[in-house]
């Protein structure tokens, strides 16, 4: 694992040193540069595998190709072996030399033997030209910027502001994206000109431009329920080899591990390898939905080590320096516990295995059910949704609905709102609409009274995905910015913030594949979800440990809101002078907002926390007046 960074086409002032030094916390065992005409490399290595051997930026053995390699292969010893048949002569263990010589012998269609995550730069020294990777999902991430023939890139954005051409100018347009996702969509970035890589693409940076091509898709359609246990037992195989795979390391190796299913999986399938001593680690919140005692009983079934780590109000001082690693705002609380599990699990072992992914692949999420009814009632029963439940609600105090609610924080009347606004939107028949108005904050309406002219959306629901209508295609979406800009970029940043590994056995590209097309029966229906996952933990996991009801992974804003913490984080950055003079939003409906937040509404709390983000952001990267260490 490793931070990347270099340029091509470059002269004059060279910020190749200053690039890498800026993301060096992602490699704290070594750096290395090369240069050759206008093009240079840089890295920084976190050694996980042949501590000694995998040096960087490393060269083919006649100097003709250069690569700087950012993550891992899994099945790179299985390559190599493949390689040595064809007289290949290794030198070291690791993967990066794998990778080198799998390009020298295949070129770019390499791509499709790697089962791993990885981002890389290889430059071909004899024709002049920069060759740029990213893995299948964007487990690892890759960011550019092109201008006028030249090119920078990195593993991280403030690699790339260190070269003195490019600007710190925000796209003003991406501001509404961010608040309806509480992240920003990708490829484009908010700031002017600088991109991330999409995840299964590659391509040459050669005669002054860059073209990417994508060299994966997912299986278009999934089976029929013809063959469900074939397709369970596959899935069962392909997991288990993913985790395997997965425990590859020449440093200490732990899981991070919730009280869900996921991670118990996980934990299970390591016990079978019989890995003993593998040590686990939880955070939790000292409330009644804290599961972090659940965490603690499966890693005693499955004796496992186990480390409990709480998250406190007074933690929220670290906010600033998690978006600094960030790069980009994001409006999501839970950056702040996975950085505390990842800075105390840092001190034992230096990967960690993680079940990010296991929702995404299998149905997972309560939106993921409440779309699921939606599409059904919309065929049955129409009028359910359009006139009988709307009926219904409007007569119901909020304090009702909050009980069927499966957070401690009351819905409250937004809330309320929302669920309203959301059954009239099932009129259309645009799922990926109504998926886009469960997952956001912010919906139109509020958007218009809370923007200024010049940055408010038109009015009306947010545009949906034409032709997506179904579950599948629903679960399909979120591969395309969910998972590598929102749930993937925190994994990495906040991991890689402390110098360890994340690694995403859900998210082996084999077991995605197959879980694509397998029967949607397997992923979930109208009372259940993760339906492979949970017949497979019948088998591996205690029974207590598999009939528990699912819970949330929820950090307490309301109970933070009472906090001098809070209250430092949010005057520091939502006065009436700041917002007024950033532009983007009117100051009467960010009082507004403020003041409801001061009560248990659910969403008031996380629009707020959303808004402070946004401004430290422009604080730390914009105005340059908070420069965390």
């Amino acid at each position: 694992m490793c931070g990347i960074a270099g340029y091509s086409g470059w002269s004059g002032n060279d910020p190749l040193d200053r690039m890498i030094r800026v993301i060096a916390h992602r490699g704290p065992d070594g750096q290395g540069q090369a240069r050759h005409g206008g093009i240079g490399l840089a890295a920084c290595r976190l050694s996980i595998v042949d501590l000694e051997g995998g040096h960087q930026p490393r060269s083919s053995e006649d100097g003709s190709l250069w690569i700087a390699f950012n993550g891992e292969i899994y099945n790179h010893a299985e390559i190599a072996e493949q390689l040595r048949v064809k007289g290949h002569r290794f030198q070291s263990r690791c993967d990066t030399e794998t990778v080198l010589r799998a390009f020298a012998e295949w070129g770019p269609a390499c791509l499709e033997r790697f089962n791993g995550m990885f981002a890389f730069a290889i430059h071909d020294r004899k024709r002049d030209r920069l060759f740029l990777a990213r893995d299948r999902i964007g487990i690892k991430p890759l960011y550019v910027w092109e201008r006028g023939g030249r090119l920078l890139f990195g593993s991280e954005i403030k690699a790339i502001l260190e070269a003195d051409a490019v600007s710190r100018t925000v796209r003003r347009d991406k501001i509404l994206p961010y608040l309806r996702n509480r992240y920003v969509p990708g490829p484009d970035t908010l700031l002017e000109g600088i991109r991330s890589v999409p995840p299964a693409h590659a391509g040459w940076f050669e005669n002054g431009r860059l073209t990417l091509r994508p060299y994966w898709r997912l299986p278009e359609e999934p089976a029929s329920q013809a063959g469900a246990a074939r397709y369970q037992e596959e899935f069962e195989r392909r997991f288990e080899t993913a985790v395997r795979l997965r425990l590859m390391s020449d440093r200490p190796v732990g899981t991070f591990l919730s009280g869900g299913l996921d991670s118990g999986l996980i934990l299970a399938a390591i016990a079978r390898e019989a890995r003993a001593g593998h040590p686990t680690f939880s955070i939790g919140f000292g409330d009644r939905w804290d599961e972090s005692s659940r965490a603690a009983e499966t890693a005693a079934a499955l004796a496992a080590p186990h480390h409990t780590l709480r998250c406190e109000a007074a933690d929220l001082e670290q906010i600033p320096r998690l978006i600094w690693n960030l790069d980009q705002p994001m409006g999501d609380a839970i950056i702040l516990p996975m950085f505390l599990l990842a800075r105390e699990a840092s001190k034992q072992v230096k990967v960690v295995l993680t079940g990010e992914g296991g929702d995404e692949v299998l149905g997972g999420y309560l939106f993921h059910q409440v779309l699921f009814w939606t599409l059904r009632l919309r065929r049955r029963t129409p009028g359910l949704l359009t006139r009988i439940a709307p009926a219904v609600i409007r007569r119901l105090p909020a304090e009702c609905l909050s009980r069927g609610f499966r957070y401690p924080a009351g819905l409250g009347e937004s809330g309320k709102r929302k669920l309203l606004d959301y059954l009239e939107l099932t009129r259309r028949n645009d799922p990926a609409a109504w998926n886009l108005h469960l997952r956001s904050l912010f919906d139109a309406q509020q958007l218009q009274a809370l923007c200024e002219p010049a940055l408010a959306p038109a009015e009306g629901a947010a545009a949906g995905e034409p032709g997506i209508n179904s579950i599948e295609g629903i679960l399909r979406l979120q591969y395309r910015d969910w998972l590598p800009d929102n749930l993937l970029l925190r994994l990495d940043r906040m991991t890689m913030a402390v110098g360890i590994e994340g690694r995403v056995p859900f998210l082996d590209h084999r077991l995605v594949e197959h879980l694509a097309a397998c029967p949607t029966t397997l992923k979930l229906t109208a009372w259940r979800d993760k339906i492979a996952a949970r017949r497979l933990a019948a088998r591996w996991l205690p029974r207590r440990v598999v009939r528990r009801p699912k819970q949330t992974f929820y950090v307490p804003l309301e109970r933070y809101a009472q906090s001098a913490a809070w209250r430092e984080l949010i005057g520091t950055t939502l006065t009436e002078q700041r917002v007024r003079r950033r532009g983007y939003f009117r100051w009467e409906a960010v009082r507004m907002l403020l003041a409801h937040s001061s009560t248990d509404d659910f969403l008031s709390l996380k629009r707020v926390f959303a808004l402070a983000i946004l401004e430290w952001w422009h604080m730390i990267f914009i105005d340059r007046e908070i420069l965390p260490a």
